[in-house]
């Protein structure tokens, strides 16, 4: 149970004795054997567990146990975000001079924080946490952070704002003046903004693809002839 988080929903619940045994050995003596087990994630959807007596009914030795489940599903809490991924690791990997006076600064900190440390069997576990801590410090001082993320390019395509505008401006006046020529022209809007999108999408898929060409030269390939 320890090494999969399991818990015995039996033993949730304060019973008597003679509503906790599951099993009779043949000498009338009685025992809890049979358990119920759960995530511990779900512990409090059991409202209810129990044993009842079987022998009547199958004739076994063991008790019947039973759970009285009721799921209720919440959203889990978000833990904190770990803020060393907020660093531009491919930056700092990129830049030589970069890395090596990261490398640096984190040894000096280290020996700032532990002077007198040396690495043994029995201190393996302080020194590792001192140097994860100088690692932390030194990265979240000194190294670059990732650019936010930016806003979908093609959304932020001049075509695809005129036309999204020119559709607010139809809605506002359709909803004002409900006619049949006004939702016709509606309609149109809606299909030029889609018209728009698709556009903006081919612009982007093919610009790049340019970009990509021009970044990678061309591979040369070499033509073999047999000669027997």
């Amino acid at each position: 149970m320890e090494e999969f988080n399991l818990c015995p929903a039996n033993c949730k619940f304060m019973k008597s004795n003679n509503k906790l045994w599951t099993f009779e050995y043949p000498n009338g003596k009685r025992a809890q054997l049979d358990y119920v087990l759960v995530r511990r994630k779900w512990i409090n959807s059991i409202k209810e567990c129990r044993p009842y007596s079987s022998f009547s009914s199958v004739g076994s030795d063991h008790r019947i146990v039973t759970a009285d489940v009721k799921l209720s599903f919440r959203v889990s809490k978000k833990s904190p975000p770990d803020p060393m991924k907020s660093i531009d690791w491919k930056k700092v990997y990129s830049n030589k001079n970069l890395s090596s006076q990261y490398a640096v600064s984190v040894f000096n900190r280290f020996q700032e924080l532990s002077p007198s440390l040396h690495l043994e069997s029995d201190n393996i576990d302080t020194v590792y946490n001192t140097l994860i801590v100088a690692n932390e410090e030194v990265a979240l001082s000194t190294l670059p952070k990732k650019e936010k993320s930016r806003k979908n390019p093609i959304s932020a395509d001049a075509g695809v704002s005129s036309a999204r505008e020119k559709l607010r401006g139809m809605a506002s006046l359709y909803h004002s003046n409900p006619s049949r020529p006004n939702k016709v022209k509606l309609a149109a809007c809606k299909r030029a903004l889609d018209d728009a999108y698709s556009d903006a999408e081919v612009a982007f898929v093919n610009g790049k693809i340019d970009e990509f060409l021009s970044s990678h030269q061309q591979p040369t390939f070499c033509c073999m002839e047999n000669f027997e």
